[in-house]
């Protein structure tokens, strides 16, 4: 491949520049103007889901996992029609929580619950930072597990809201790793495991169509079906009816949030429709909220069909780390509000593109002129988009924030009352899909993001 070397190079440089001015932000904004990072990164740090003090840490809560308490301490049932506090997660996403919670209420110590819990995600947060970590010089794996650890933006978020996808990383990143290794049959307990956290991560399972298991790939999904509504028995009420309510509470939940509202941001691919509408001054009275609803399923199947081709393609054409990032996209992108700490899953698939990318590029200099030389305009081209990727996924990565009160015309553009959006969110969404769109031209054209090949 052409010039991996100096590519994982570039990444790291940036990534750390990104830091950089990271921290330089923060200094300013919040020493100068108290401009609190957390609001603008994550979400507000007093968000009131326990009693403070006693059950928080100073004025935080880390909400999603706090909100659990609410049940469970008066033995609620989370799914009621008609209850404004009704839950969107299935059983099987409060589970991982509730054992935390129990152990909490065991020893009659709240806090005790949550502080294993956010060790417990935190470990499983840094998994895909471990991974590409293999391999690699000592001062590349110490800037890893920074870039991609414990200052990417989406450990940061995800553990700030204790949000319990961050569980998932865990299995996920061994799943991957498992079927990279011609290990299927351990991916498939793996991704079971993940999805019962995270349901939208079933989408996994297209992956062992890559590699021809047809019937794996049935059993998985009749066993994750199995344990998905096995899960409801574990909460209060008769678990027909919460499957039911459940079912009748989900349908709503593209109305949880405005679709014009970017605060908390909203990386669905219908926000991020109408924020590339708006950016481009498109007439906003022709701009309803059914049309862009309407262009968003279109495009998350659109999505979904080009990953299809490519794994029916996937003798010559694709490989599994590419499908896995386009997979990746597709989750965070298909709800109608999909909240920021779903970019956590997007560490996975690129702690395999840098694991497999060498960190020492004075050979890949050198050889830059022979390299050049046999390769074609094309396959140049399709190199240039792997450092684009790169790129624009530090981008996403780094915890960069800036008030968009500051960009007085864009936040008209975009018809925000709100000045708490931070400007580099607003466009996470079109990056996400840019880089969908790249991964999948270099997947058609053979271009291996990863020399990890078909399994």
């Amino acid at each position: 491949m052409l010039n991996r070397a100096i590519n994982f190079e570039l990444f790291l440089s940036i990534s750390i520049l990104f830091l950089g001015v990271s921290f330089y932000l923060v200094w300013v904004f919040v020493g100068y103007a108290r401009i609190y990072f957390t609001d603008f990164v994550s979400f507000r740090a007093d968000d009131g889901w326990c009693s403070v003090p006693g059950e928080s840490i100073f004025t935080h809560c880390f909400g999603d996992y706090a909100v659990l308490s609410y049940y469970l301490k008066e033995d609620r049932i989370p799914w009621l029609v008609g209850d404004p506090m009704s839950s969107f997660y299935p059983a099987s996403s409060w589970i991982p929580a509730k054992i935390f919670h129990e152990i909490g209420l065991y020893f009659e110590n709240y806090n005790l619950g949550r502080n294993l819990f956010l060790i417990a995600l935190s470990v499983s947060l840094l998994f895909p930072a471990i991974n590409a970590m293999k391999g690699k010089g000592v001062l590349a794996k110490f800037a890893l597990f920074s870039v991609i650890g414990i200052s990417s933006t989406p450990f940061l978020i995800t553990l700030d809201r204790g949000n319990s996808i961050g569980l998932s990383i865990a299995p996920l990143t061994l799943a991957i790793l498992a079927l990279t290794k011609n290990r299927p049959e351990i991916f498939s307990p793996l991704v079971i495991l993940a999805a019962l956290i995270k349901p939208q991560l079933a989408l996994f399972f297209l992956l062992l169509l890559a590699v021809a298991k047809y019937r794996l790939f049935f059993i998985s999904i009749f066993l994750y079906m199995f344990f998905f509504f096995a899960s409801f028995t574990f909460f209060p009420g008769v678990a027909s009816s919460n499957i039911r309510n459940w079912f009748l509470t989900i349908v709503k939940y593209s109305s949880y949030q405005e679709l014009t509202d970017l605060y908390p941001i909203n990386l669905s691919l219908d926000r991020t429709l109408l924020t590339v509408l708006q950016v481009a001054n498109f007439d906003s009275e022709q701009i309803s909220q059914n049309m862009i609803s309407t262009l968003g399923i279109l495009g998350n199947l659109l999505m979904l069909l080009i990953i299809l081709l490519l794994i029916y393609r996937r003798d010559s054409k694709a490989n599994v780390v590419s499908i896995s990032m386009l997979i990746t996209i597709l989750i965070i992108t298909i709800s109608g509000i999909s909240y920021a700490y779903y970019l956590i899953i997007l560490l996975v698939p690129i702690s395999f593109i840098l694991k497999d990318l060498p960190n020492d590029s004075r050979s890949s200099r050198a050889e830059i002129p022979n390299q050049i030389s046999r390769f074609s305009k094309r396959e140049t081209l399709l190199a240039s988009f792997d450092k684009l990727v790169l790129l624009l996924t530090s981008l996403i990565l780094a915890p960069l924030y800036f008030p968009i009160k500051f960009f007085p015309n864009l936040q008209e553009s975009l018809v925000l009352s709100d000045s708490s959006v931070n400007v580099f969110q607003v466009f996470w969404g079109p990056v996400l899909s840019l880089i969908f769109i790249l991964v999948a031209i270099g997947s058609v054209f053979n271009y291996d993001y990863s020399s990890i090949k078909k399994v």
